[in-house]
């Protein structure tokens, strides 16, 4: 994988906003964010808990030669039953082990005999071993370690990928090969901000004490992901060798709690993610069957294509979900602090992905969006914008500007039919459109990746909507009317 340029949630999240169109609070276009690989740091004392239930028990030593065993010489400790005050296990690291604190996996264990306290009278009958990934594979700033099904499954995809690159494994190798490290470390992150995105929780929740905490949820949604956390990882490895020229890629199972599955259902999506340059990008979920087992129905396929001329920037985007096709033709210019931008979208229904990719955009236009947008001191974040929409039969539409070609067009067009609309995110007026709305991203600074944006939106049908995108990936929302203002606005999160 590519180094990649520091992008954070908060970015990924205007990056949709910052695109013409606009109309969505997220975005799959751009970049996650990246980090910086640890220098070697010296440990002298590793604690943490053992948990699948707490288990009582265990041996967990640190696998300094990654042969899965516990070998004379190799620190360990047995597990204990947990108290406030004291873990479940603490490794005494001696010194000539220090540096390998954080590029080694730490393995239980778990023999016949050891009791799990959540079922105490029935002592472990079948061994089996989990494992805590080395600290650059596992994306979590608990300073107590939980070892769990999800961490071992974690460092089972992992330690596929080391293997793969024929060297053998030892701390030294793990600390010379710095590039694989990073590459690990930022497909796990990019893995973190998908799943947080996904189901509203922190990455740091699923690695969790949910035992101490009392989380049976968590506990639960934790390993109903874990099988497909391992897949994702593992084809987003297949996908990126497949695609060594682009810029991000990636594959991602997930329950899909939108449309009706959810985790109950045990009813697994795939996404495929390739983004071949900033703009350019394919996206396709298909459903799947027997588990995980074979990729089953495509349920929708996504396209964008962006070039520039002269003035303008121009975005094709196709959409197809079960038939239904839709085609948004961007046009954007920039003039000084604000941009503006004009989209013709086109639809039909009862289609294949080849009947929709070749739709006649002039015949089948249903609406054009008129676009504006201010901007943050950086020239590219996005702070206000506005989106009106003119249906089909509208007389105030921009019909010569239907089907147009970007290279006959002059810089100033867009500006000067549009300069009427208002840039002010209270402005309340609809200018003759079918609907529209206005948005208002705010953060606390400009350190656009550090903060939180909070995203403010109103429209014409009197919706009032506050949300919250976080740093972790999490979010919340609040709902009122824009008539009633912010003492109307109460907790809508889904």
């Amino acid at each position: 994988m590519k180094n990649i340029v520091k992008t954070t949630l908060a970015m990924v999240i205007s990056a949709t906003l910052t695109a013409c169109g606009g109309g969505s609070e997220t975005s799959t276009t751009d970049k996650p964010p990246t980090s910086t690989t640890p220098p070697i740091v010296e440990l002298t004392k590793i604690k943490g808990m053992a948990i699948d239930g707490y288990i009582v028990g265990a041996t967990i030593f640190m696998d300094l030669n990654f042969n899965g065993a516990h070998d004379d010489g190799e620190p360990s400790a047995v597990t204990v039953e947990p108290t406030e005050d004291n873990p479940s296990w603490i490794i005494e690291i001696p010194a000539v082990h220090e540096d390998c604190g954080q590029y080694v996996p730490l393995i239980t264990h778990v023999p016949v005999g050891a009791i799990d306290l959540d079922d105490p009278d029935n002592p472990i009958t079948e061994a089996y071993d989990l494992v805590i990934p080395p600290s650059f594979a596992l994306q979590t700033d608990e300073d107590l370690l939980n070892v769990t099904p999800l961490t071992t499954v974690i460092w089972n995809s992992v330690e596929q990928e080391l293997y793969a690159g024929g060297a053998e494994l030892s701390c030294e190798s793990i600390i010379d090969n710095q590039q694989l490290r990073q590459d690990i470390e930022q497909r796990l992150i990019a893995q973190g901000i998908r799943v947080a995105q996904r189901y509203n929780i922190t990455v740091d929740s699923l690695y969790s004490d949910y035992v101490a905490n009392g989380n049976s949820d968590l506990h639960g949604l934790a390993r109903s992901l874990v099988p497909g956390l391992a897949k994702s990882y593992a084809d987003t490895v297949t996908l990126e060798n497949a695609n060594p020229n682009a810029d991000y890629v990636f594959v991602e199972y997930y329950f899909d709690t939108e449309n009706g599955g959810g985790l109950s259902s045990k009813a697994w999506s795939r996404r495929e993610f390739i983004q071949q340059s900033p703009g350019n990008w394919d996206e396709a979920v298909n459903a799947m069957s027997g588990g995980l087992q074979s990729i089953g129905a495509l349920i929708y396929r996504n396209q964008q294509r962006t070039s520039k001329s002269t003035g303008f920037e121009t975005e094709v985007a196709i959409s197809f979900n079960s038939g239904q096709c839709t085609i948004t033709e961007y046009f954007t210019e920039f003039n000084g602090d604000a941009g503006y931008g004009l989209a013709n979208v086109a639809g039909a229904t009862d289609l294949s992905w080849n009947e929709c990719y070749n739709l006649d955009r002039l015949t089948n236009n249903t609406s054009q969006l008129f676009i504006t947008k201010t901007f943050y001191s950086d020239g590219s974040t996005v702070k206000t914008q506005s989106q009106h929409q003119y249906l089909k039969d509208n007389e105030f539409k921009l019909t010569d500007m239907i089907g147009a070609n970007a290279n006959d067009l002059n810089g100033g067009v867009l500006s000067d039919a549009m300069s009427h609309l208002s840039l002010s995110f209270e402005d309340n007026y609809g200018y003759d459109a079918d609907t529209w709305e206005r948005r208002d991203n705010r953060y606390a600074s400009e350190n656009f990746w550090e903060e939180d944006q909070v995203v403010h939106m109103h429209n014409s049908v009197d919706e009032y909507t506050v949300t919250t995108y976080r740093p972790d990936g999490t979010h919340s929302k609040l709902c009122g009317t824009w008539s009633g203002g912010e003492s109307s606005l109460v907790d809508c999160t889904e």
